[in-house]
């Protein structure tokens, strides 16, 4: 592994067959880091695998596909939206989420952009959810940094956070194009 980036710290050993590090068992709860965890060569995972590799490993965007358009549809029954937007990884979910909300912005609030996040937040590792997270690492990287996003402490329950959105409208004023709320820990 000495040619890899060495963007990530590493355990120190390579994994070689399923849950196991070296010669000791493990749990991983990290995998594909919020990506997936589906744990490692399940027999169930395995078979699924196989089975749709044997018909379609990986269709372009550009085309419709029978499991798409059934999942598709069933995300979107069971939640009452109208269209889903599947994407790869968190990231790119993120970055799709800037663009719908710069674009509202742009349609309904007379070209807002300007987005609320929070301190300490993560959201992703391209340059537009770099700059969205508010990670004091990522501070000085890259520079400069995608513009539009306004950061606000993280479980600040006084009065003014009580309804986020007003308390975003005040921070940014009418340059609000939408509010990016974390979930508040306890």
């Amino acid at each position: 592994m000495d040619n890899t980036s060495g963007n990530y710290a590493t355990a120190g050993a390579a994994l070689n067959h399923g849950a196991r590090l070296a010669s000791h068992d493990y749990l991983d709860f990290v995998q594909g880091w919020a990506v997936n965890c589906l744990g490692h060569s399940h027999p169930a995972v395995v078979a699924a695998l196989e089975s749709q590799a044997r018909r379609l490993i990986n269709c372009s965007p550009s085309y419709h596909n029978a499991p798409m358009a059934r999942l598709a549809t069933l995300v979107a029954e069971s939640s009452g939206l109208d269209a889903v937007f599947f994407c790869n990884s968190g990231a790119e979910a993120n970055e799709g989420a800037i663009k719908l909300a710069r674009k509202w912005g742009a349609l309904h609030r007379g070209g807002a952009y300007e987005i609320v996040t929070t301190h300490g937040a993560f959201h992703g590792r391209t340059l537009a959810t770099m700059s969205a997270s508010g990670k004091p690492a990522f501070e000085p990287l890259f520079e400069p940094k995608v513009p539009g996003f306004r950061k606000v402490p993280l479980n600040d329950l006084s009065d003014r956070l009580r309804d986020n959105y007003l308390y975003a409208r005040a921070v940014v004023g009418n340059e609000l194009s939408w509010p990016v709320i974390n979930r508040l820990d306890s």
